[in-house]
């Protein structure tokens, strides 16, 4: 934008941008754009008031679960959940139930409270009255007694805490206008009470140089501290300066700040990190590990530092560093180099006194096993070891590993055996076989297939791309087949795009007729089927398809 135009990005353009994108009723979009905010000209943090706004319009787009797993990554782009937060999800999900002319149940609203603890909220009497009134206005006076009886107990040492939201208005203001305009106000607001300790991580939390905390801590007074330094860590990771997160990290340890697991947490997911095309590299791989060391050396001891005095983290390596690690070295190609290491760490989890019998672990390992495999039933038998702890998600890793093996050249995902003998351990094991399960062997199916059209060979091309039809028209009969999955726009948008790129336009083209015949498409669906007549040379079709949706 700015390189463009010579415009300064704002945070406010950001928000009309969100705005437009929820006029046009995708709230995927409208996600995808919160997340890439960090990484987009400016470098901005979703605001609250944005996610508010998202929050709103999404249940009225997505299911009470897609609004719910909004509020569960707020925390990694940035932003903390607030009281408004909750009483938009909990009227969402009280207004979903409604709708199915259902009622929830009372343990739905104390998981909530839950969260809300967990967030460090302090008592809000409207959640209380907000609590009692769901209830109360069904008819339901002791459930509705119940819950705000149970918020309120949940609450009780909060009641009489509560102060000006000086802290809202710090972050927003150095976010907005900038560190000096935060100091300022915080000028203003240090006659009224407000204490320098809690400001300081106010102004900083959206802040990501160095110059910025040293004149945080000059002007306000105060020695920061690992949760400050993390902060800025943490903005820099999102906005995907992984370098100045590097230089803050060695800063860090000059200004003699003892590393906790808030504080490399970030730092190591940065350096794991892989994108659905390119692993983590060995050097990458290699700094994780050594500030790993850095960590596990300065807190030796498997009883760490509780959770307390606003403490988000553990001090020493925590469950989610060790999962971090070794989802990345199971992700590399240097399989033999970190498979001893991955053990090595996991004897450590043990140590620690942390499970080591998770799903976390269990797909990594299972990872592992396959991707150091030499035949396709070597793989299976690692598999084997490690199912029983496999949930949902797991499952999914596992799935998406399979189909990257390969076995002198030859991909064994074009017989499907084993791979719907996975799908079928995940039926029998009770987890629910979504639509992801086939997504991710078609999105595979398409990538082989693009590298197929690519050979020199015409043979050995042909040869392939025969075997990829074969095995996409047959995972296309056991979709339709499948009792259990209703296919969305992203499962259909998959198996069109996959079919093209196989060069099976008739294929493609009857699934887009499917899809707009049951309204079971987006703006994705129509660029698909138009890229595809295009390399199909189908000018006249294209134009029928877009006449016929300019009158729709």
């Amino acid at each position: 934008m700015s390189v463009l135009f010579q415009i300064q990005p704002t945070i406010d353009m950001h928000t009309v941008i969100i705005r437009g994108l929820i006029q046009h009723g995708n709230a995927h979009s409208v996600y995808n754009w919160l997340r890439r905010m960090p990484t987009l000209p400016g470098h901005f943090s979703p605001t609250i008031e944005q996610f508010h706004l998202f929050l709103n319009a999404s249940s009225k787009m997505e299911s009470y679960k897609f609004s719910r797993h909004i509020v569960s990554t707020m925390h990694a782009l940035g932003c903390k959940p607030t009281i408004e937060t909750f009483i938009i999800l909990i009227r969402t999900r009280w207004e979903s139930a409604m709708e199915e002319g259902k009622i929830p149940h009372i343990a739905a609203l104390e998981s909530m409270v839950e969260d809300m603890k967990r967030e460090r909220l302090p008592y809000d009497a409207e959640i209380a009255g907000l609590l009692y009134d769901c209830y109360a206005t069904v008819g339901q006076e002791v459930n509705a007694n119940q819950i705000r009886s149970i918020y309120e107990a949940a609450f009780s040492e909060s009641r009489s805490e509560q102060g000006p939201e000086w802290l809202t208005s710090l972050s927003n203001t150095s976010q907005r206008q900038g560190i000096l305009s935060a100091i300022e106000l915080y000028r203003q607001f240090e006659k009224e009470g407000c204490l320098p300790g809690p400001a300081v991580l106010a102004i900083l939390r959206h802040l990501r140089s160095l110059d910025d905390l040293l004149l945080a801590e000059k002007e306000l007074g105060v020695k920061c501290n690992a949760s400050h330094w993390s902060m800025l860590i943490s903005n820099n990771i999102r906005s995907r300066h992984l370098s100045e997160a590097l230089d803050l990290y060695h800063r860090s340890k000059e200004a003699g700040i003892i590393p906790d697991a808030g504080l490399v947490g970030p730092l190591i997911k940065g350096l794991c990190q892989s994108s659905s095309l390119v692993p983590p590299s060995e050097s990458s791989l290699d700094r994780a590990l050594e500030i790993y060391r850095d960590l596990a050396d300065v807190w030796p001891q498997a009883n760490q530092l509780p959770r307390d005095n606003g403490r988000r983290h553990s001090a020493g390596p925590d469950i989610n560093i060790y999962h971090t690690i070794l989802r990345g070295l199971s992700s590399s190609s240097k399989h033999d180099k970190y498979y001893p290491i991955a053990m090595s760490l996991i004897d450590e989890m043990k140590a620690r006194n942390l499970s080591t019998m998770d799903s976390f672990v269990a797909s990594s390992l299972i990872v592992f096993l396959m991707r150091r495999a030499s035949t396709v039933e070597e793989a299976m038998e690692g598999y084997q070891q490690y199912a029983s702890a496999l949930d949902e998600r797991g499952y999914s890793i596992v799935l998406n590993a399979f189909t990257k093996l390969s076995f002198g050249g030859e991909s064994p995902i074009t017989s499907l055996a084993e791979y719907f003998s996975i799908v079928k351990d995940m039926r029998h094991a009770r987890f629910p076989v979504t639509v992801e399960a086939y997504t991710i062997l078609l999105r595979h199916l398409a990538t082989v297939g693009t590298q197929a059209r690519r050979l020199k060979n015409a043979e050995e091309a042909l040869h392939k791309l025969d075997k990829l039809v074969v095995a996409t028209r047959r995972t296309h009969d056991l979709l339709t087949l499948d009792p259990s999955i209703t296919p969305d726009a992203v499962l259909l948008n998959q198996l069109m795009d996959t079919y093209q790129r196989l060069d099976c336009f008739a294929d493609a083209y009857r699934v887009w007729e499917m899809m707009y015949v049951t309204g079971r498409f987006d703006q994705i669906s129509v660029s698909i089927i138009l890229d595809a007549c295009a390399y199909a040379g189908a000018v006249q079709l294209a134009m029928q398809i877009h006449k016929k949706l300019v009158r729709d």
